[in-house]
């Protein structure tokens, strides 16, 4: 009797943790269509704005991070900052040839993880973008790439150079 319970309690608990189809293609379709913007936004426009891709495409909390980074970056007089490269292309200079490629979608509950594959005229890059879903929408949380948060990286930065 034991083990029956311990199997039903186990097949009924699959579908808490497995990931459908149409969330990996949603959280795919989203990605791809920030990407596209992002892309434009920096090779078809005379003056590309930034911040506008900041506005649409990152999640609440993680604007709020930026921002006290930011704060904290000209309160001390701190030229480069946390994070001296655009995390949109995890380079500092753009290329009039970007390319993205999804390589892996996971999704658990409001979260999800996307390996990204960026390439330009000079480099390829991986990166990892976790999304969390907002009012119905995916908006970008955090950037890891080479094993590191760029959130984290915020937080380090406000903790670190407010001791010194």
């Amino acid at each position: 009797m034991r083990r029956i319970l311990i199997l039903l309690f186990f097949i009924c608990s699959l579908p808490a943790f497995s990931q459908s189809k149409e969330e990996v293609n949603e959280v795919k379709t989203r990605v791809l269509l920030i990407y596209n913007d992002v892309r434009r936004e920096f090779t078809e426009k005379k003056e590309p704005k930034p911040a506008r891709l900041e506005t649409a495409y990152l999640s609440a909390s993680f604007k709020y991070d930026q921002r006290m980074a930011s704060r904290h970056q000209q309160k001390i007089g701190d030229l480069m900052g946390p994070v001296d490269w655009d995390h949109w292309i995890q380079a500092q200079d753009w290329s009039s040839h970007l390319y993205y490629e999804v390589k892996k979608v996971t999704v658990t509950g409001n979260k999800a993880k996307c390996v990204i594959k960026i390439v330009d005229d000079n480099s390829q890059q991986t990166c990892t973008v976790v999304l969390v879903k907002e009012n119905g929408t995916w908006l970008v949380d955090d950037f890891i790439a080479k094993g590191k948060s760029e959130r984290q990286m915020l937080k380090d930065y406000l903790t670190t150079t407010a001791e010194d």
